[in-house]
């Protein structure tokens, strides 16, 4: 590995760059300045295109009613997407979330609940099981 010295060694600038610079950069800048600060040219009335009145207005109107149609379709797209995904997804019992009856959601939730405090209940007895049995010492201590 090269010390810092040495590395120097390697990087030059021109005789008088660093005197020249600041010149350098503010005739730069001039020269972007200097056509913004000249007066733009206006166009002569018979050289300018003519456009008639009614054409602008239909163009801008054109203009609305394609992007309303585009905002319609979106809008269409979203809801038949959010239809295929209703379409897919269901409920455990295999019936469609949509179509269940208040007795049919009371029955799965008093099936779910059920079936999860028995198995807290098998969880707890096994955690108890454990405890007892690391309360108890094989080396008679």
């Amino acid at each position: 590995m090269m010390s810092p010295k040495e590395s120097r060694k390697h990087y030059s600038v021109p005789d008088g760059y660093i005197e020249e610079l600041p010149d350098k950069i503010m005739d730069f800048i001039r020269a972007q300045d200097a056509p913004a600060q000249m007066p733009a040219a206006q166009p002569r009335q018979e050289d300018a295109p003519k456009t008639p009145r009614w054409r602008l207005l239909f163009n801008t109107a054109l203009y609305m009613a394609a992007s309303f149609v585009l905002v319609i379709v979106m809008f269409q797209g979203f809801n038949l997407a959010r239809k295929k995904i209703a379409a897919v997804q269901e409920v455990p019992t295999g019936q469609m979330q949509a179509t269940l009856t208040p007795a049919q959601e009371d029955e799965l939730y008093s099936t779910y609940f059920y079936e999860e405090l028995e198995r807290t209940a098998k969880q707890e007895e096994t955690n108890q099981l454990e405890a007892s049995f690391a309360q108890v010492s094989y080396y008679g201590e």
